[in-house]
């Protein structure tokens, strides 16, 4: 039988403050996947916990290559080494 379902994890609050175009865009699409009987909001949760996992993938190697400190992953640095300040206020790294 399978009438039995596990708790779905607790679910918080996020705001992301996006351009005026993706937000229309996005409204737009929201109306669309509903009345097609999708979910919306799981779509979006896939798609932000993939994002995550890039973001974090791309976190670490450049963690890794400034030798920042990170216990729980064991890196240890200078912090800063190897980047650089750019115009946009960012650090870029040194190639």
């Amino acid at each position: 039988m399978d009438v039995l379902r596990r708790k779905q994890a607790e679910t918080e609050v996020i705001s992301v403050r996006v351009p005026s175009e993706l937000k229309q865009q996005l409204s737009e699409q929201e109306c669309r996947v509903e009345r097609l009987g999708f979910n919306f909001n799981a779509t979006l949760v896939e798609l932000l916990a993939e994002a995550a996992h890039v973001i974090e993938e791309e976190l670490t190697e450049e963690e890794l290559h400034a030798g920042v400190v990170d216990e729980a992953k064991g890196v240890r640095g200078t912090g800063k080494a190897g980047l650089r300040l750019v115009s946009d206020g960012r650090r870029r790294r040194d190639h």
